[in-house]
């Protein structure tokens, strides 16, 4: 990093060095069940749920419903629709704490965010549809 002044232009071409040995541990539990039911053979129903377990930054778990049809009208032609699902991605451990973000403050790798916030999960509803012919061999088309 290159000190700084009080508009945040550079003032020395001499880098600085900065150490920081700080660590983080985190822990991510999964456990995922599926189920598959066929009321006719040109329907697939599958069916389950994901239940995670997050401990690092915050302590955080969510059960994660989904289901997924498929109904294939005739060989080769696949119409899948995921009614819904859930999806959680747990929070990544290479964000900083606020020891962390002042050692860099009045540096050109100075954060614009200045305060440790709480930390959390991504989570996101999904939904979609779509249509799959196999029109020759290997060839598919997957809109």
């Amino acid at each position: 990093m290159f000190p700084v002044d009080a508009n945040g232009n550079q003032t020395s071409d001499v880098p600085e060095r900065i150490v920081d040995n700080g660590d983080k541990y985190g822990y991510f539990y999964g456990f995922y069940l599926q189920d598959e039911w066929k009321p006719f053979e040109q329907l697939t129903i599958n069916f389950g749920g994901r239940l995670d377990f997050v401990n690092a930054f915050s302590d955080e778990n969510q059960l994660s419903p989904r289901i997924n049809i498929v109904y294939e009208p005739f060989k080769g032609t696949a119409v899948p629709r995921r009614l819904r699902a859930l999806l959680y991605a747990a929070a990544v451990e290479r964000l900083f704490d606020q020891s962390t973000i002042a050692k860099f403050t009045g540096t050109t790798n100075e954060s614009a965010i200045t305060q440790d916030s709480p930390v959390t999960s991504e989570r996101a509803h999904y939904f979609d549809a779509g249509v799959t012919q196999k029109i020759a061999g290997r060839i598919q088309h997957r809109p």
